[in-house]
């Protein structure tokens, strides 16, 4: 492999890596430390989740200078997905 390549795969795993990280976090900050009585903070938080989570999404397609606009943008929603259907569950 060209080391331009590996440099963007390298680049790619850490930015999801990190985002996802950062975005799960807040789902289960949602979750578990916000008091139950307030429903508006919490879908506040996994909404900021989603958005981190998409943006994730979007900034790999830039570095390997993708389109933005994919189907996979629905992946970065999945950590808040989850979180909602967990929230919604209790």
């Amino acid at each position: 492999m060209e080391l331009l390549r590996v440099q963007r795969w390298v680049a790619s795993t850490l930015a999801l890596t990190v985002a996802y990280v950062w975005s799960s976090g807040m789902v289960l900050g949602a979750l578990y430390t916000i008091d139950q009585s307030r429903t508006g903070a919490q879908i506040g938080i996994l909404s900021m989740a989603a958005v981190i989570g998409a943006a994730a999404i979007v900034g790999v397609r830039v570095i390997n200078g993708l389109s933005i606009l994919t189907p996979w943008l629905l992946a970065g929603l999945f950590p808040s997905a989850v979180g909602a259907w967990v929230l919604s569950g209790r």
